[in-house]
């Protein structure tokens, strides 16, 4: 790694040099305490889940014979789109 800020290296060589670690040690702790982890919380999906399809009504004969995303031709492109859904809500 290049650092064209001398008083930066100089505190990153003194930090080396009190801790004993190594310069490639050091810089990950920097790194690791200045950036921002990706954490998220764990939603229970018993709570946050919702019916994809709740208009399949199962009692009468027509709607026995239908399959599930018998709409669906291009499975890609519908993924694509329900992603797109998702993320305006």
């Amino acid at each position: 790694m290049h650092i064209d800020d001398a008083q930066l290296e100089q505190r990153i060589n003194d930090e080396v040099n009190a801790t004993g670690k190594s310069v490639q040690l050091v810089i990950e702790e920097l790194l690791s305490a200045a950036l921002p982890t990706l954490e998220y919380p764990h939603l229970n999906p018993t709570e946050h889940g919702h019916i994809i399809a709740d208009s399949l009504d199962l009692s009468n004969e027509q709607s026995a014979n239908t399959t599930l995303f018998g709409q669906v031709t291009d499975s890609a492109d519908y993924v694509s789109n329900l992603r797109k859904a998702s993320w305006r809500r």
